[in-house]
């Protein structure tokens, strides 16, 4: 590169040296200095006369001078050439560098400042009228809006707030919307045992044979124990309601555990047929045994009241996933059916009434589990002639 200037350099003064070497070769050497101090007035810079050996030069430039071609000193503000084989060299230089005056140079910085500041101001506005977008829409969603979200482009600077405000929001009225529903649902379920429990009180204070007062008195302490069983289904269920689960993950020899989960159930009205299909029956895998004991303890529950007669658990391994099924010989579940069972206080109206029994929370406290053990819970046609229930979660994690 800097040679590439010194030459372009050379070029713009070779011109001039020709011309005026061209004059001082006409005439002898006496005249020469007196020549070029006539000729300084029509330069608008130095020219100087000089002996050679009068001026420090590298041996580069020295060399370049003896060979005749023009030196550059100072990056084009000075240039030597020799006068033909003489130990004189003319000299120009050096040469002044226009800088721009005071009052140009302030114009210049305002300039530059005021067109920098304009960019900023008009960036700055539409930040400003997105930012005042995403304060709206958070005011909105406080007030009760839950259905406002943020929209703006996602080639924003603000499209990852947005995003994640809007996440948020999504959860918030998921959360919202549930906690509502099951409160809905509650305050049903809990209208009709208490109800009974008061019809039970007016009958026992009106009966005056002591074998009715006792029927009613069983049938209030019946009441009392569906009530009791329906209140510990929602403290579980709501427990598992949070996203903030922790479940206590310990690895456990899965076949040996289930066989031990499935002789615990000693009231089942059922005896549950269990299988295992593991290459490795020393297999072990990582979960939470209480809560998943009281998932799969649920689909045993169900199989042996919606069965009829047959219950089957089969534990299986699936890729790098653990399987356990619960099968049953009842009537089955329609495929329209199989997606809203998992919901809180749904009962399927043809073969799972409340009189069948249970809160109605069982399949949602299982589906729970599965979703906080990574995993889910499907429901498919059992071999049996009724539904199977299948958890699938990875093995190890």
């Amino acid at each position: 590169m800097a040679t590439s200037i010194e030459q372009s350099n050379q070029d713009l003064a070779k011109g001039v040296y020709y011309l005026v070497q061209q004059e001082m070769q006409k005439m002898p050497q006496s005249n020469w200095k007196s020549y070029i101090e006539k000729m300084q007035k029509h330069f608008g810079y130095p020219l100087s006369f000089r002996d050679y050996h009068e001026v420090s030069f590298t041996d580069h430039q020295r060399s370049q001078l003896l060979t005749g071609k023009i030196v550059v000193i100072d990056y084009g503000k000075i240039f030597w050439q020799r006068i033909g084989s003489s130990n004189y060299i003319l000299g120009m230089g050096p040469l002044v560098e226009l800088e721009p005056s005071i009052p140009v140079t302030i114009m210049i910085w305002v300039s530059i400042t005021a067109l920098v500041g304009v960019v900023l101001l008009v960036w700055v506005f539409f930040f400003w009228r997105k930012l005042m977008t995403v304060s709206a829409t958070t005011v909105n969603f406080g007030n009760g809006n839950f259905d406002e979200r943020v929209k703006i482009s996602q080639r924003s600077a603000l499209a990852p707030l947005a995003g994640a405000f809007n996440s948020m929001a999504d959860r918030i009225q998921a959360l919202i919307q549930s906690h509502k529903e099951l409160t809905n649902a509650v305050s049903h379920e809990l209208r009709t045992p208490i109800a009974r429990i008061r019809f039970g009180l007016e009958m026992v204070g009106s009966a005056y044979d002591e074998k009715d007062r006792e029927t009613y008195a069983e049938g209030i302490h019946r009441d009392v124990d569906e009530l009791e069983e329906l209140v510990s289904e929602l403290l579980t269920y709501a427990k598992f309601d949070r996203e903030t689960m922790e479940l206590q993950r310990k690895e456990y020899n899965i076949a040996s555990w289930l066989e031990d989960l499935v002789a615990s159930f000693t009231t089942l009205p059922v005896k549950v047929q269990h299988v295992c299909l593991l290459d490795n029956k020393g297999m072990k895998v990582c979960f939470d045994a209480r809560h998943m004991g009281r998932a799969v303890g649920n689909l045993l529950q169900n199989a042996a009241r919606y069965g009829n007669g047959k219950a089957r658990l089969t534990l299986e391994q699936e890729g790098d996933c653990i399987l356990i099924h619960v099968d049953d010989n009842g009537p089955g579940i329609p495929e329209a059916d199989r997606e809203r069972i998992f919901e809180p206080f749904t009962r399927l109206e043809a073969s799972r009434s409340r009189e069948s029994g249970g809160s109605g929370l069982g399949l949602g406290i299982v589906k729970r589990v599965s979703i906080c053990h990574g995993g889910t819970v499907m429901v498919s046609d059992s071999e049996l002639g009724g539904s199977r229930f299948s958890i699938k979660w990875k093995a190890i994690q």
